[in-house]
């Protein structure tokens, strides 16, 4: 049955302008009536600087064997864009976890931002377009 303005495709639905996954009625811009998948990648030392990726969500920072440098992409033109970085090892060891803005953008005012205070650490950046924006640590 077709319904006026409603596209209804493999559990997909596109209804007034709203997208729902697994929903017949969705009640924001997307709503997902499930869990979601999103991709972590882990970077060890070796692996240092790494520019954070498009396709990049969660990220992982190993320092273990030596400082971890990870490059985020500029701001601009990605606002809303949300990236989640934790420090998996313990930072007694006296390395560091450095989180580099594109050129002279700034998280929160700051750059680099260091995840050095504990095992653990975890942030959660967001674009405003302009500049990287904390949302939680």
């Amino acid at each position: 049955e077709s319904l006026p303005g409603v596209s209804i495709s493999s559990g997909l639905v596109v209804l007034g302008g709203r997208v729902g996954i697994s929903t017949a009625v969705p009640n924001s811009l997307l709503t997902v009536a499930g869990a979601m998948s999103l991709p972590v990648k882990t970077i060890l030392f070796s692996g240092s600087p790494y520019t954070v990726k498009e396709n990049d969500s969660t990220i992982l920072a190993d320092a273990t064997g030596g400082e971890v440098i990870i490059n985020l992409p500029s701001a601009a033109g990605i606002a809303g864009r949300i990236y989640v970085v934790k420090r998996l090892d313990d930072p007694i060891s006296g390395t560091q976890v450095n989180i580099v803005p594109s050129g002279a953008q700034t998280i929160d005012g700051f750059s680099p931002w260091s995840l050095n205070s504990f095992q653990w650490e975890v942030i959660i950046l967001q674009s405003d377009g302009s500049n990287w924006v904390l949302l939680a640590m």
